[in-house]
């Protein structure tokens, strides 16, 4: 991904093939990509208020997958925060403990 640091991200390009790119059409929750950031690379910020993409239904008829992210979270003892929800109402993942569960 190509883009001047601070542009604010409405979609992310899937490089499968399979169109399933992410996408945010709602303007005030759009994540930034952030240039030089981590050992010298890009990276999307996300606000941790009301940024978001979603992809859609990526995994259908899959058993299992995987996703590989780096995360830095600064978030306050209790605080409610997650790096991605299954579903629109779906359960989040994973606990501001650190640990995967279903609430």
């Amino acid at each position: 991904m190509l883009a001047a640091s601070g542009t604010n991200l409405a979609s992310w390009p899937d490089q499968s093939g399979l169109g399933h790119h992410g996408s945010n059409t709602f303007t005030p929750g759009l994540p930034v990509w952030v240039t030089n950031t981590i050992n010298g690379r890009a990276a999307v910020h996300f606000d941790g208020e009301n940024d978001s993409l979603s992809v859609g239904n990526f995994l259908p008829g899959s058993a299992a997958g995987e996703v590989f992210a780096v995360l830095l979270s600064a978030v306050a003892s209790g605080s409610e925060r997650r790096l991605w929800r299954f579903g629109r109402a779906g359960p989040r993942h994973p606990h501001s403990t650190g640990q995967g569960r279903d609430r």
